[in-house]
C-alpha cells in the first residue's frame, strides 16, 4: 500500500534513530544522524546528455575508487569507477562492481578534510525516454529499474588519501567508519518525485555534517549507481586561521594606535 507523508509527519519521522517509510529504512549509527531529505528523482532528465550537479565528487583534487568494475569483464566502455563522478546521469554512464570479491563499494577521495552535509546517488536519473519524454542514447533504451534494492552502508574516514586499501576499522581517524545504512526495500511508484522509487536519485542529508577526507559507500552486489555526489565545504587549514586571526590582530592593533 503507497504511503504518503505530510511536512510535518516527515518531519516526525526523520527525528527518529531510524526512519522508516515505505520503502527506505534509514538507520544512522551512534552519534550521527542520516535523514532522506524527500526529493526522489531531482534533477531527473530523460534527455541526452542528462547532467547532474557540480559537486564535491568531481572538483578539483578529488578521485574516485571501487571495489572492481564490470565495464571491462563485459566488454563496454562504461560501468567503470570513472563513471561515478563524470557529472552525467543514465545507465550508459553509471557503475556497476566487478563480480570478484565479497565486499563491493564505490568511494570517494575529496580534495582534503571537508565538512559533509549530504550525499545524493542513484541508479538512473535520466538519459531515457520516461512518460513521453524524448528518447535518450543509453544502451538499454528507456527508463532501467533494476539493480537499486538491496542495503547500503555509508562510511567516513579522516585518513588522508583513503583509497580502496584503507582499511574498515569502525574508528574515522585510523581507517572507514560507518554512519549509517539505507535498506532499499521497495518503490512505492514508478515516477519522480512525491514518494520513494528506489531507482531514482535521492539525497540524505548529514545533520550539522561530519568532517571526512573520503566517503565510501558499501553496496549490494551487481547494484548501478549512475552518479555519486557529495556536497559540503572544506575545512580551513590551521595555517589559514591562524593567519586570519594574526592580520586581525594586526588590523586592531593599528586602529587603537590610529
Amino acid at each position: 500500500m503507497k504511503k504518503t507523508f505530510s511536512a510535518l509527519g516527515l518531519t516526525s519521522l526523520l527525528a527518529v534513530p531510524a526512519s522508516v517509510f515505505a520503502a527506505v529504512t534509514i538507520t544512522p549509527s551512534a552519534g550521527f544522524s542520516v535523514t532522506w531529505d524527500g526529493n526522489d528523482g531531482d534533477g531527473f532528465n530523460p534527455a541526452s546528455p542528462a547532467p547532474a550537479p557540480a559537486n564535491l565528487s568531481n572538483a578539483p583534487g578529488a578521485a574516485v575508487f571501487t571495489s572492481g568494475d564490470l565495464g571491462p569483464e563485459i566488454g563496454v566502455p562504461f560501468h567503470v569507477a570513472a563513471n561515478l563522478n563524470d557529472g552525467l546521469y543514465g545507465n550508459a554512464n553509471s557503475w556497476i562492481p566487478g563480480s570478484a570479491g565479497a565486499t563491493h563499494y564505490a568511494g570517494v577521495r575529496l580534495a582534503g578534510l571537508t565538512t559533509l552535509t549530504s550525499v545524493a546517488f542513484g541508479r538512473d536519473n535520466g538519459n531515457g525516454a520516461f512518460e513521453g519524454g524524448a528518447p535518450g542514447t543509453d544502451c538499454c533504451g528507456g527508463q532501467l529499474a533494476d539493480r537499486s534494492l538491496g542495503l547500503y552502508t555509508m562510511q567516513i574516514t579522516t585518513i588522508a588519501f583513503p583509497d580502496g586499501s584503507t582499511p574498515d576499522t569502525s574508528d574515522a581517524a585510523t581507517g572507514w567508519q560507518t554512519i549509517g545504512t539505507l535498506d532499499y526495500l521497495a518503490n512505492d511508484d514508478a515516477a519522480p518525485g512525491g514518494a520513494f522509487t528506489s531507482y531514482f536519485r535521492h539525497e540524505y542529508d548529514l545533520g550539522a555534517g561530519v568532517q571526512a577526507t573520503g566517503l565510501r559507500l558499501l553496496v549490494p552486489a551487481g547494484t548501478a549507481i549512475d552518479e555519486l555526489e557529495l556536497y559540503g565545504s572544506p575545512v580551513p587549514e590551521p595555517a589559514a586561521g591562524l593567519g586570519l586571526l594574526a592580520g586581525l590582530g594586526a588590523m586592531l592593533v593599528r586602529r587603537r594606535r590610529a
